[in-house]
């Protein structure tokens, strides 16, 4: 018996709980009392509108238009540092070479220690979800794409692909469930937000001041 079984086992004793008990089964629930989304919703529209209520910033390419459309953003934020996980959608499209070509110092996950991170400018990364009823993304870390990336550079830039796109957090969970959450997971909705004890909010404290999602179409 470990530590935490002695423990457990302590408490139920002085509870005076059967610790053999087995404890009933979670009730069954009509899937359209807990779920808010329609079977035929625009899972897309609903995502753009809940993100933007949250603070992220949103914005559509088409797939052959994705390194123009980043290259765009990146000028205009003055990003001349960008890190990238390795990615099948961002490797096919040769997004790291774009960006070394335009003179941005891109520069992949394998390429970095994790303290160069404080001093690259944007975090590129694809996303492992899509969560429409809240309007946030899932980033699964995994040894070719480290947590990092979505959250230190001071900008972050999520891309949603339309298979990414799931109704709500169950349908997040059941699909994390079935590959596992890897060495972590994290759901991002809006930038990094803090208070203080007086209610004043602060953003970008504790991690990226900007996130911006593409949705690919």
């Amino acid at each position: 018996m470990t530590s935490a079984d002695a423990f457990i086992t302590r408490v139920r004793q002085a509870l005076d709980r059967d610790s053999a008990a087995v404890p009933p089964p979670p009730p069954q629930l009509d899937e359209r009392l807990i779920r808010t989304l329609a079977a035929d919703e625009n899972l897309a529209a609903r995502f753009q509108s809940q993100a933007q209520a949250a603070g992220l910033e949103v914005s559509r390419s088409e797939t052959e238009r994705l390194a123009d459309h980043l290259l765009a953003m990146l000028r205009d934020a003055g990003c001349k540092s960008a890190a990238l996980p390795r990615s099948t959608l961002l490797d096919t499209l040769q997004i790291a070479d774009r960006l070394r070509d335009a003179g941005i110092d891109a520069r992949a996950w394998d390429q970095l220690q994790a303290d160069d991170l404080f001093d690259i400018d944007v975090g590129i990364t694809d996303c492992f979800a899509a969560i429409a009823e809240t309007g946030s993304v899932v980033i699964r870390a995994n040894p070719d794409h480290g947590r990092g990336l979505s959250l230190v550079p001071p900008l972050h830039i999520a891309i949603v692909q339309p298979r990414d796109l799931v109704a709500d957090l169950l349908d997040a969970l059941r699909r994390l469930k079935e590959v596992g959450v890897g060495s972590g997971a994290v759901i991002i909705t809006g930038p990094s937000k803090t208070t203080d004890i007086e209610g004043n909010l602060v953003i970008g404290v504790h991690g990226p001041g900007r996130v911006h999602t593409i949705l690919v179409e």
